[in-house]
């Protein structure tokens, strides 16, 4: 079996930290790994938290890909 990956990145955003774990957390469920992730802060209170994440999968798992980009 060949052992090939599939990669991905998404930017996602969101005022609550929960928001982005549970969309990380759905990611992981259909097989996609984080092989980086850069957050960044809100400038001011009620701001967005902003996540750049790149993730890989093996290509035989499904051929959907995981983000809109």
């Amino acid at each position: 079996m060949e052992n090939t990956w599939e990669y991905d990145r998404k930017k996602i955003e969101s005022d609550k930290i929960q928001d982005i774990l549970d969309e990380l957390n759905i990611l992981g469920t259909n097989g996609w790994e984080i092989i980086w992730y850069e957050e960044k802060k809100p400038e001011k209170f009620g701001g967005n938290y902003e996540c750049i994440v790149l993730f890989k999968k093996r290509k035989h798992e499904t051929k959907e890909k995981c983000c809109d980009s």
